[in-house]
């Protein structure tokens, strides 16, 4: 049985968290440890654990967690976004006198550094596919074969295959092969 989620640690890359049916207390706790470890997360279920009983658990995790796309296997929709964040406005304005709750991250500058990179590197690439695809569409666009010459065969086989070659001038191997053509 799970009692916490912190020894996850080293996981920092999980996409689905199944941890359901376990002994989960703090809802607090657990959510400021999975929303600064877990940037990656995209399904979790906490389902049948006694932190799932707190009020507004779906719309704490929701708002604390906006990768999250499934929660205890149901579809998080935009409106339970939307009343997360009227609900976590509220709240924050309450207890700091309208100072926003600053997001806790266990994230060392140089994960900070690498995500940082990676977005710039993404950034790039979708840069070059929309580069590669407007030429694309330029290319067919503009492409039309009025006035290019068709390139033309005749001259140069009737040179090869045409006058002077009769069948003396062919070899055994060449010989037989056309044999096999005319059978």
């Amino acid at each position: 049985m799970l009692e916490s989620v912190e020894g996850l640690r080293r996981y920092k890359f999980l996409e689905t968290l199944f941890a359901s049916h376990n002994q989960l207390r703090n809802l607090d706790k657990s959510l400021a440890f999975l929303s600064g470890t877990f940037a990656f997360l995209k399904e979790l279920d906490l389902a049948s654990n006694p932190l799932a009983e707190e009020p507004d658990y779906r719309l704490k995790i929701i708002h604390a967690m906006p990768q999250v796309e499934l929660l205890d296997r149901h579809v998080v929709t935009v409106e339970e976004r939307i009343r997360a964040a009227k609900l976590f406005e509220e709240t924050s304005h309450k207890r700091a006198g309208g100072i926003p709750h600053a997001k806790h991250s266990t994230f060392s500058k140089g994960e900070k550094d690498l995500y940082r990179e990676v977005a710039g590197l993404r950034k790039l690439e979708e840069e070059k596919r929309q580069q590669a695809e407007r030429e694309r569409a330029l290319f067919y666009k503009a492409r039309t074969y009025i006035g290019i010459p068709v390139p033309n065969k005749k001259a140069e086989n009737k040179e090869k295959f045409g006058v002077g070659n009769r069948e003396e001038c062919l070899d055994d191997w060449e010989k037989n092969q056309v044999k096999r053509l005319f059978r």
